[in-house]
């Protein structure tokens, strides 16, 4: 007896649990790129979270506050550096695609662009001073991304955002304004 075309009883088990193989492959396969979407959108919103939080809320203005005077005060060492350390480990996690680029852009890029270019000579200092330029290398890395991503989301032409000195200041301005949510 045959079962489908020419085949027979055996060949067509041998078949058809081929093709059961092959199916469940390809749900675990769309299970498992579910899941680590939905664990890029939940490390996402805790992020965002953390930004908006009271300890980070005040880490970002005493970051400003170092900015702003910071043509008499950028020796490494005497920032608050918990703001690059947040944009640091934003950047290793775009890097690692462990975030999308573009949900980072949108939420997060205002402030990459703000505190890189504020913070750009205290890094530079930091990294001559220690000898180590791996020292917030992936802050310099996600402001590279973010102008990457602020391009292609917008159609520019130029390659990074055309941020002028007094640009930089209103953003310090802004963040130094700052005041922390009640927890």
């Amino acid at each position: 007896m045959t079962y489908l075309v020419g085949l027979t009883p055996e060949q067509g088990t041998a078949f058809g649990t081929w093709a059961l193989v092959v199916v469940t492959l390809g749900l675990v396969a769309w299970q498992v790129i579910a899941q680590k979407s939905a664990q890029r959108q939940t490390l996402f919103v805790q992020l965002s979270s953390e930004f908006r939080g009271a300890t980070m809320v005040a880490a970002r203005k005493r970051f400003a506050e170092a900015a702003l005077r910071r043509a008499t005060h950028c020796e490494p060492g005497t920032w608050d550096e918990t703001m690059l350390e947040f944009f640091e480990n934003i950047g290793f996690m775009v890097r690692r695609n462990y975030l999308d680029a573009s949900i980072v852009w949108s939420y997060f890029s205002y402030s990459v662009f703000g505190s890189w270019l504020a913070g750009k000579e205290y890094i530079e200092r930091s990294q001559n001073k220690t000898g180590d330029k791996t020292l917030f290398a992936d802050v310099k890395w996600l402001y590279d991304r973010m102008c990457q991503e602020e391009k292609a989301q917008r159609g520019l032409q130029t390659p990074a955002p055309q941020w002028m000195p007094e640009d930089v200041e209103r953003f310090l301005m802004l963040e130094n304004r700052l005041v922390a949510p009640n927890t």
